[in-house]
């Protein structure tokens, strides 16, 4: 099992004027505290029951980077987390699940949103950090 998330911006996190830019120092405790929550929280289910997996941060384009590691990984299956942003705005800022959905090399799984356990620099930032596990 591979467990991963991935992040990346869109244009109303780092819009011109609002003041809020992210530095590399930014960049880099976001990294790791995704880092220290997959090793940790997010995979204690995994750990708990004796499952073999890795754990991957990966930053870019959330869909692409997760159908590049399905496919560097040769993957049976792909499970993915819904943020749930509804149809009007998955027309104007596209939707990862939705993408998998259509281009992945393997079935895909779609959980729904669970709003009590999104991790807080997801919600701070707004991001497009979205876990997944992509299983062998």
């Amino acid at each position: 099992v591979v467990v991963a998330s991935v992040f990346g911006f869109y244009p109303s996190m780092v819009m011109p004027g609002s003041g809020y830019y992210m530095t590399e120092e930014m960049l880099e405790s976001w990294r790791q505290d995704l880092q220290r929550d997959l090793d940790g929280e997010w995979t204690k289910a995994l750990r708990d029951a004796g499952v073999k997996f890795t754990t991957k941060v990966k930053e870019g384009h959330p869909a692409e980077e997760l159908l590049r590691l399905a496919r560097e990984t040769d993957v049976d299956l792909i499970v993915v987390g819904s943020r749930g942003h509804g149809a009007v705005a998955e027309m104007f800022l596209g939707s990862v699940s939705h993408d998998l959905i259509l281009r992945a090399p393997c079935p895909v799984v779609v959980l729904p949103r669970s709003h009590d356990k999104q991790h807080h620099v997801v919600k701070a930032a707004d991001s497009a950090s979205t876990p997944v596990s992509v299983g062998k």
